[in-house]
Formats: C-alpha cells, structure tokens, sequence
C-alpha cells in the first residue's frame, strides 16, 4: 500500500508500440490515493489499451510504470484491480449478481464484502437477478463494487459510460467519486470526461494525449 501523500499510480513516458503502429505514446501520470482520473477520446484511440496498461494488464514498449509502489506484472496486478464493465472485460450476462460473488471470492481474499461495497456506491443489491435482467447502470455499479472487495489500491473501469444517458452517467461518477473517496485511486474510460474526475486525460486516434492528467491531491471534486 502507498503511504498517505505518495501517489498510487505513477506513469513515465509510457509508450506502447505494435507492428501495426504506435497505440500510445509518452504517457505521464501521478494520480493520488482519492483521485479519480477519466482517459476519453473516441473508439479506437487507444483508451482501453491505456487503461490495461496502467493497472498492469498489458505490457507497454517503453516507460516506467508503478502501483502502490509495484513496478513487477504480478505486483501490478495484486494492487490494481480491473472491473468488468465492458470493454476489456465484462460480466457474464448469464450468471446471477450472487453467482459473481461467489466466482470473486474464489479468486482471492476479500476483506470488503459485497453488500458494503454495494452500499458504497449506491446499488442495492438482489442476489438473485441475472445480470442481463440488470439496468446498464447497475451493472457497471455492480461490476465496480465486485472489483473494490479486495480493497485494492486503484480500481480500473473501462467504458464506464456505454449505453448510458446524462442521468445514469452522473449516477456512475457520483458512485466512483464515493468510492475514491473511501481511499481508491480509480482509472476509467469513456467517450467524453466522466463527471467528479479529478485529472482528465484525452487521447486522439493518433495516440496523442490532448491533456495532462498529472493529480496532485486527491479528495472531493465537485461536478462543473
């Protein structure tokens, strides 16, 4: 874990590189313990590539890259947790909310239970419904407090606002900013900027960031 004052994930000239082209390029973040940073840009920018990056789900070319202190893969991955939102990874429409609780406790320790996690970011929960007969908003707000029972250090969301109106994406950066201010760093992709981010981070489809998204202090921020 970070000591109080020291950032949670740190990002230097990070640059991911394939065959194909260059995804992203030069990357440089310092998000505290509370921050809450949104990457947006358009589909194929390279977002949700950022995003596996910084929590340690996919290896970058170049730049250097820490968790909580982490630099290793496997010391990434204990400290970052990748909620399945969609995207990159997603729930199984298939299985009940109860169902994934119980495929995530047989993943590792869980020192927050579901029901306080839930509470946490306004979900109250039905053990028993399928999570295709969930509204989008309460599966992304399920997938999120699924991804925060381990109390990891930063939480990773992709494609937070997908099929989402003005309202129910208020409600997810409202329930992500309950969350960081628990004592999470967060990470989230979207199309536009996520309200209640405290760092915004824009990415082009040439993988230019368009915007600094360096934090320095965490706590509450206030939608515009």
């Amino acid at each position: 874990m970070s000591e109080v004052g020291q950032p949670v994930l740190v990002a230097r000239g990070v640059t991911l590189a394939t065959r194909h082209g260059r995804v992203f390029e030069g990357i440089d973040v310092s998000l505290p313990r509370g921050g809450l940073l949104s990457v947006h840009g358009p589909a194929g920018s390279g977002r949700t590539m950022l995003l596996l990056a910084l929590c340690g789900r996919a290896r970058v070319s170049s730049g250097e890259l820490a968790v909580a202190g982490r630099t290793d893969g496997p010391g990434l991955r204990r400290r970052a947790a990748l909620a399945p939102t969609g995207g990159a990874v997603a729930l199984e429409p298939e299985l009940t909310v109860g169902a994934h609780e119980r495929e995530r406790l047989l993943l590792g320790p869980a020192p927050r239970s579901l029901d306080d996690a839930a509470a946490l970011v306004g979900l109250a929960l039905d053990r028993s419904t399928h999570v295709a007969d969930l509204p989008r908003v309460e599966a992304v707000l399920l997938a999120v407090a699924l991804a925060a029972l381990g109390e990891p250090d930063l939480v990773a969301a992709d494609d937070v606002d997908h099929g989402l109106g003005a309202d129910d994406l208020e409600r997810v950066g409202a329930a992500l900013r309950a969350l960081a201010d628990a004592g999470t760093a967060l990470v989230t992709t979207s199309h536009d900027p996520l309200p209640y981010a405290t760092a915004t981070l824009a990415v082009g489809t040439d993988g230019l960031v368009r915007s600094s998204p360096v934090a320095t202090g965490g706590g509450r921020h206030e939608k515009p």
